[in-house]
């Protein structure tokens, strides 16, 4: 499968620019495959499901603006994030995470078209956030990764999503974030009425009860030569498992070009820890060589224990590179 190419379903051109040429301008970490799947769920919704797109957890903007770029001039999309309060970040910095957001949006335009709300997402609730009722379409949970901000926001999603709208949770599979998965289970057993219905590339993807059936059959139409394994038994349901291949995307006017790739792959990021390994490596032996060094001026100052066998004007500068070198 990551050998073969595949061509995806035609786009709008704002969506195939985005892909093909804007992807990696946007700083953050989302896998090309994922950001095209996405993208095209925004597209192939417009019509068929009421309600806009949101997501909590924007960071930069990188999932955001595929999912977003291109929307209809009636349309706007709601982005949730701490932002720069990163005293509210168990997890992780993010600086001037805020600006580089706006950056992007002016980029892609649409900074008209995006309310932002700078805040915990543990709050919205109690801020009425859920009193407007269904209204969204595409809602990416993407915020803290601890296990009740997960279960936290996937309420959020189920309460405001509107029927046939589809919620992506990021991080399901990571292995450095399993309060992901205790959190999606922690939904679940808590009388969520989500369903999974697949799996893309680092995101379990649901919806109600009532759209699974029809979600699952349109990702099979979308994307059927992406699926690695359809049907994977997945708590008392059943998930269809989305692969990662070589995409070509193509516009509306039948032009096409590569998808983007995301640099750091398996094969990259491998790459990077060997260098990493080198280069520390390589800095031990230096600090071996230098202590070595100190060793042999210290015995060389001190051959009797004394600290007065050095002629008197010799004494201060080899103290002053003995101390220089103690430094290093």
């Amino acid at each position: 499968m990551p050998d073969q190419t595949l061509l995806a379903p035609p786009l709008p051109p704002e969506k195939f620019r985005f892909l093909t040429e804007g992807l990696e301008r946007v700083q953050g970490y989302l896998i090309g495959s994922t950001a095209l799947y996405l993208s095209t769920l925004e597209y192939v919704q417009r019509g068929e499901v009421e309600g806009r797109v949101a997501e909590i957890g924007v960071h930069r903007g990188k999932s955001f603006i595929a999912m977003t770029v291109g929307l209809p001039e009636d349309q706007t999309a709601l982005a949730i994030d701490i932002f720069d309060a990163q005293h509210l970040n168990m997890e992780a910095t993010s600086v001037d995470a805020l600006r580089d957001f706006k950056a992007s949006l002016e980029s892609w335009g649409l900074t008209d078209r995006v309310e932002i709300h700078e805040g915990s997402s543990l709050d919205l609730e109690d801020q009425g956030f859920c009193e407007e009722g269904r209204r969204f379409r595409l809602f990416s949970v993407d915020g803290g990764h601890l296990h009740y901000h997960v279960a936290n926001d996937l309420r959020l999603a189920e309460k405001t999503l509107a029927e046939g709208g589809v919620v992506a949770a990021d991080d399901f599979v990571n292995q450095h974030y399993l309060g992901v998965i205790t959190g999606i289970f922690e939904y679940l057993d808590g009388g969520g009425t989500l369903v999974p219905y697949a799996l893309i590339p680092n995101k379990l993807l649901l919806t109600d009860a009532a759209s699974v059936e029809r979600n699952r059959a349109q990702l099979r139409e979308l994307f059927g030569e992406g699926l690695t394994k359809a049907e994977v038994p997945f708590r008392d349901v059943t998930i269809d498992v989305y692969g990662d291949p070589r995409w070509v995307v193509q516009d509306l006017d039948g032009n096409t070009a590569e998808l983007q790739r995301n640099p750091n792959t398996v094969p990259e990021l491998q790459r990077l820890v060997s260098q990493l390994r080198r280069e520390r490596n390589r800095v031990g032996a230096q600090r071996t060589r230098l202590r070595r060094r100190v060793s042999e001026l210290e015995a060389a100052l001190h051959p009797t224990g004394r600290a007065d066998v050095l002629p008197k004007a010799l004494r201060a500068p080899a103290r002053a590179v003995y101390r220089a070198l103690r430094r290093r």
